[in-house]
């Protein structure tokens, strides 16, 4: 199951950001999307094909504590 999640980026200079994550079947990350979270849609979806991506995303994000970057797989 892929998600976004808000990761903490804990190395050097601090931030946050959003991120596409997957997770397996027994709850283990398998795998992150280290570029920042895009969001699009197709041109039939109109604009309202990125708002409902985007309240989908915010719902992930808030759903769930912060990850951290230097907790993740490589």
């Amino acid at each position: 199951m892929t998600v976004f999640r808000v990761v903490f980026h804990d190395q050097d200079k601090p931030w946050y950001g959003l991120h596409e994550v997957e997770f397996n079947d027994a709850g283990k990350i398998v795998w992150w999307n280290r570029d920042l979270a895009c969001f699009s849609s197709d041109a039939s979806d109109g604009p309202d094909g990125v708002a409902q991506l985007l309240m989908a995303a915010a719902g992930d994000a808030g759903r769930w504590p912060a990850l951290k970057e230097s907790e993740l797989p490589r």
